[in-house]
């Protein structure tokens, strides 16, 4: 997202890094990747946390369509962290979906976490059998910036 609307990288902290989005008028947070692992997905979680109180609007949390699945510590901190920020709308960004099964892990993802999952293919995937068009970019934009 920050590369669709070329956002200007503004500041990096050991656990997170800010781009301003001038277009928009907002500023995303972008924190470093979680390896599956306790300690690492409560560092995140945490992080998540101390920027959410200031004024976080929506947390767009991605999980790879190619893993295919939500840790059950993920889906924990996940909705922890809904039950804690009421206000904070939460989007799961599933990606690499150029698969058939993808609907199905979303579904299953939807189920777990309890959040809504949109389905992305960020740069058009090219086979032996053809090309699949990128998409699901515009509908996250909605979403963040318009709630729907």
């Amino acid at each position: 997202m920050t590369k669709s609307y070329q956002c200007d990288d503004n500041l990096k902290t050991r656990n997170y890094a800010v781009y301003q989005d001038n277009k928009n008028h907002a500023n995303w947070y972008e924190i470093k990747g979680i390896d599956i692992g306790q300690g690492e997905v409560e560092r995140a979680f945490e992080t998540l946390k101390t920027i959410a109180e200031d004024k976080l609007s929506a947390v767009i949390y991605c999980v790879s369509c190619l893993y295919g699945k939500l840790e059950d510590i993920e889906a924990e901190s996940i909705k922890n962290f809904a039950s804690k920020f009421h206000g904070v709308r939460i989007v799961i960004a599933l990606t690499q979906c150029d698969k058939e099964d993808s609907q199905t892990i979303a579904d299953e993802i939807a189920r777990r976490s309890g959040c809504r999952v949109i389905q992305i293919l960020a740069k058009d995937y090219s086979s032996r059998v053809g090309t699949i068009k990128s998409f699901g970019l515009d509908e996250l934009s909605r979403y963040v910036f318009e709630g729907r």
